[in-house]
Formats: C-alpha cells, sequence, structure tokens
C-alpha cells in the first residue's frame, strides 16, 4: 500500500488515470490498487481479461514513478545532473532497488560511491547495499535484470 503511494505521488498521469478510475476512493493508493486487481470469481480462471491488459499500462506507470524518484534520489546524493552520474541501465536497477527495498539504501549507496568526474558503477552499488534490509533489493534487481542485461565489471 505504501509502495502505490509513493507511485500516484510521483507520476501524475498514474495519479490522474487511477482517479479517474476510482474517483470515489479517498486512499488513491487503495484506488491503484483496486484499478490492478483482475481477480474476477465468474471468470474463467479467476481472471477479468480486460482489466487485466489495462493493469500492464498500470505496471509500467508505477515503475515509471519509481524511476523518476530514483533520478531525483541520484540528483539529491550527487548534486548534478543524473545523466553526468548514472547509465541506462544502472538507473533502471538502481529503480528496482528503490521499489523493492526502499529510496534510503539507494540513496546511501549512492552517496557512499559518487565520485566527481565518474559514473556510479552496479559493482560497487552492489557492495554497498549488501547490509541489512537493502541486500533484498540487490537480489530483486539482479534476478530481474541477469537474464536480459549482463554488467561489465569495471574492476
Amino acid at each position: 500500500h505504501v509502495g502505490a503511494g509513493m507511485a500516484v505521488f510521483w507520476n501524475r498521469e498514474l495519479y490522474e488515470s487511477v482517479y479517474d478510475q476510482a474517483p470515489v476512493v479517498t486512499d488513491l493508493a487503495g484506488g491503484l490498487l483496486s484499478v490492478m486487481d483482475a481477480y474476477c470469481a465468474t471468470c474463467p480462471y479467476g481472471v477479468d481479461l480486460q482489466k487485466a491488459e489495462r493493469s500492464i499500462a498500470y505496471i509500467a506507470k508505477v515503475l515509471l514513478a519509481y524511476c523518476k524518484q530514483t533520478t531525483q534520489i541520484v540528483r539529491n546524493a550527487a548534486k548534478i545532473d543524473p545523466d553526468d552520474v548514472v547509465d541506462y541501465a544502472t538507473i533502471w536497477k538502481l529503480t528496482l532497488v528503490n521499489y523493492n527495498a526502499g529510496p534510503l539504501c539507494a540513496m546511501d549507496a549512492i552517496q557512499s560511491n559518487f565520485q566527481l568526474g565518474t559514473k556510479l558503477a552496479w559493482e560497487g552499488i552492489a557492495d554497498d547495499l549488501e547490509i541489512g534490509m537493502c541486500i533484498r533489493g540487490v537480489a530483486y534487481a539482479d534476478a530481474i535484470t541477469a537474464p536480459y542485461y549482463r554488467f561489465a565489471t569495471p574492476r
């Protein structure tokens, strides 16, 4: 529920589309979860296929909201434009960490790895996240991206 609230906060288009679908809901995070729920007791296999298809667009908007928040975290931690600090693949891995383990994990790793004039490397970030709850964010990001993208080790 907290993650849904964050997504609605960081993506105005998502906020508006949830409000359009569930205007009577006072809690937009609950509204987001409601419009994404494709359960249907009378449908084959218990899934409303039209609602499930629409929920894919909502999932994309949620990921975009987390990416927006993550780029702001990078901007806050490094005090410069995120394009000057991280490459495209690394910002998405950080986004997955943010989504799974929270913004403090991403912020702490960026702050401890940032050096002016260099790009952040996932390996250094992941090493710093190998503590506490943040370790699950690394495992989550690696599990999702490993089959599709091989990060080069800069060391």
